[in-house]
C-alpha cells in the first residue's frame, strides 16, 4: 500500500467521522426545529456559504468546462439532501449507530452495483463473493445493533424521568 493510498483511506475516515457529526448536529437542529426540511434546509445554506467562501479563498471557479458534464451530474446537491431528511427521519428511531452502519451498507451495496454495471465509474466487474459476504456483514451488524436498541429503554422514556429543570439543563 502506497502512501497516496494510506492517505486517501484516512481522509476518507475523517469524512466519515465529520459525516456522523453532521448527523448528529442536525439531529439535535431537527429536534429544536420539530422539522426534518427546515433543519436540512439550514444545514444546506450553511454548507453553500461554507462551501462558496472556500471556493472565493482558493479561487477554484471555473464554469467552462461545466456544459461537458452529463445532465445527472448536477444532481449531487439534490441527493444528498435527500440523504439528510431521510437520516433526520430514521435517526430518533433507530439511533446513530445503527443510522451509520445502514448508511455504509446503503452506500457499499450501491457502489458495487456502479462499479459492476460501470455506471458513473471506470471501473467494472467487481462484484463477487468476498463483496457480497461483506454485504452481508453489514448488514447482520445492522440487524443485531438494532435489535439490541429495542430491547433497551428509548432516550424518550429516560427523558420522562428526568425533572423539567435539569432537561431545561441539559438542553
Amino acid at each position: 500500500m502506497n502512501l497516496e493510498t494510506i492517505q486517501a483511506g484516512l481522509a476518507a475516515g475523517v469524512g466519515g467521522v465529520l459525516f456522523t457529526l453532521a448527523f448528529a448536529f442536525n439531529s439535535r437542529l431537527h429536534r429544536s426545529l420539530h422539522s426534518p426540511l427546515a433543519a436540512s434546509a439550514i444545514s444546506f445554506t450553511i454548507s453553500f456559504v461554507f462551501v462558496g467562501s472556500l471556493v472565493g479563498l482558493w479561487g477554484q471557479w471555473n464554469i467552462t468546462p461545466l456544459g461537458q458534464a452529463p445532465w445527472w451530474a448536477f444532481l449531487g446537491g439534490a441527493t444528498g439532501s435527500c440523504s439528510i431528511i431521510l437520516s433526520l427521519l430514521a435517526l430518533p428511531r433507530i439511533g446513530l449507530v445503527a443510522l451509520g452502519i445502514a448508511i455504509v451498507f446503503g452506500q457499499l451495496g450501491f457502489s458495487l452495483l456502479i462499479e459492476q454495471f460501470g455506471l458513473t465509474t471506470i471501473v467494472r466487474g467487481v462484484l463477487g463473493t468476498k463483496e457480497i459476504l461483506g454485504l452481508g456483514l453489514i448488514l447482520v451488524a445492522v440487524v443485531l445493533i438494532q435489535s439490541q436498541r429495542e430491547a433497551a429503554p428509548t432516550a424518550e422514556s429516560k427523558a420522562e424521568s428526568i425533572p423539567e429543570d435539569r432537561v431545561k439543563e441539559l438542553n
